[in-house]
This record gives C-alpha cells, structure tokens and sequence, in this order.
C-alpha cells in the first residue's frame, strides 16, 4: 500500500485483516470493523490520553467515565467505520473546557485537558536515525571480527535468563491427561500474593444477576453454555471447604455474555485482564 506524506507517496509493506470486532469495556455488544492494515508503528502517545483524574476539575463532565489501561495505543478506528463515531450523547463544553461525546464502545474527550506547556517547560525532543546507528554497530561488528579473528562475534540470538527458566518450567510442570497437554502457570514469583478481588466479582456477578432478571431468553442461554462448560470439564465447582480461602492464593475471575452480531449465539467471556485497583 502507498502511505501519504508531505513529500508525496511512500510505499510500504502492511497486513489486510478482516473480521475484527470491538465492544466498550462494560457493554457486551460487538461492533464489526472493516478491514484493517497493519503499520509499523502508530504515531500517537498514551500521554495524548486523557484521564478520570484530569477531567474531574470540570463538574459538567462527572458522569464521563474513561477506564485506565496500561498499554500502548494498538488499533485506529477511522471514519469509514460510522457505527463506532455515531455521537449517542453530548456534553457541550463549558467556559472553554472540553466536551464529551459517548459513543457505542465509549466516552471521547475533546478540547484542552491539560495546561499548554511554555517553551522552557516543553520536553525536549531528538531524533535517531537508525540506519545510521545500525551502520556503524555493523562496522564495529567488522572491525572487532578483524582484531579477534580467534574469537568472531557471533549474531546469533540466545535466550534470555527468563526465557530459560520459562523452558525449565515448561520440562517440570508439562503433563499429559485425557489426551490434553498442560503447563504451570509461568509465573516469576509462585509466592506472590493475589488481589483481594472478590468485591470486584461480587459486583459484577450482582449486575449480571439483575440482566439475567430483565431477559429470561440471555438467562437460559447463558446457563446453557455454561453446563456446557462444566460438563466437558472446563469448570468445575469449588469445594465447599475452600469457599471461604484467606490465604492471598485465591484470584476471582468475572465473567459475561455477549451475542454474535450477525447470529443469536451466545458466547461467555471470562474477563481474566480485568483491572483490580493497581493490579491485573
């Protein structure tokens, strides 16, 4: 595909992917993107994003709700996808505040969040010029070969210490039952305490409780698909001895349903990156 620039067209190598769907964190209705291309990198920051904390300044803005996430920005919905821009509701802007627009996977803010920096307060910004730097690590590469011709550098890649233990962890922990593999869970500390998040789930298990009430038809779909689950085995009921378990080795994992667009097939969705405070 050819990328648009100031200086003209540049040509570059990129991905076709199709069928991508997205939905707000606290909705369960999926909207179907059209077809995406992959780029390298994508031009924006988080520090570009705003947050809970920066709007709370603007009363008018109280029920604007914007979930922290700790990643980087993977994915731009441009125009061509109307159903995920269509304004649902608004907030006008206020003495020259920003507005809000919520849309069907969630709120957007607009207009001046932050206080503009002055010229000495501003960051500073550098360029590297890759290419360069690879040049001359390849000539040093050369130049050592030359010095040490005993002991050429080698560009072979090896594993890092934690992809080590990951491999050891993978020989120990690896069984074989009913014709299925399993692993251990990888992780670095086996003694580091879990959230205590069953608050979290009990809210959550609440609101799915009163869905549930409201539509008896998502109610026996739902309770379908998990009999199903627990019949092949991938769920089983926790004994009632371990109920009540205090011992910081207990993590709750919510969980909710969500409908095919284009069929009535429910699916339930086990929310296992579900934020916790500070915590995953």
């Amino acid at each position: 595909m050819n990328q648009d620039r100031p200086g003209g067209q540049k040509p570059m190598n990129s991905y076709v992917i199709s069928d991508l769907e997205v939905c707000g964190l606290e909705d369960s209705k999926f909207i179907e993107l059209p077809k995406a291309y992959t780029h390298g990198s994508i031009p924006v920051h988080t520090e570009n994003i705003p947050k809970q904390s920066e709007i709370r300044k603007w009363p008018y803005l109280s029920e604007v709700r914007l979930p922290e996430i700790e990643a980087d920005v993977g994915l731009l919905i441009g125009a061509n996808c109307s159903s995920a821009m269509e304004p649902w509701h608004v907030i006008n802007s206020r003495n020259g505040g920003p507005y809000a627009v919520k849309t069907a996977i969630g709120w957007v803010v607009n207009g001046p969040i932050r206080k503009e920096l002055s010229e000495k307060e501003k960051p500073p910004h550098c360029s590297v010029n890759r290419i360069t730097v690879t040049e001359i690590e390849k000539l040093l590469v050369q130049q050592y070969n030359t010095d040490f011709p005993e002991r050429n550098y080698d560009d072979k890649e090896e594993m890092s210490q934690e992809d080590k233990q990951f491999m050891q962890l993978v020989k120990k922990t690896t069984t074989f039952e009913n014709g299925h593999y399993s692993i251990g869970l990888p992780l670095r500390n086996h003694k580091l305490p879990m959230p205590k998040n069953r608050c979290m789930a009990e809210q959550r298990l609440a609101s799915l409780r009163r869905k549930f009430r409201k539509d008896p038809g998502f109610y026996e779909d739902y309770k379908c698909f998990m009999d199903n689950v627990i019949e092949k085995g991938y769920a089983v009921r926790v004994p009632d001895d371990q109920l009540n378990r205090a011992d910081a080795r207990v993590s709750y994992i919510p969980h909710h349903g969500v409908y095919h667009p284009k069929k009535r097939k429910i699916r339930v969705v086990f929310d296992c990156a579900v934020p916790f405070k500070t915590s995953l």
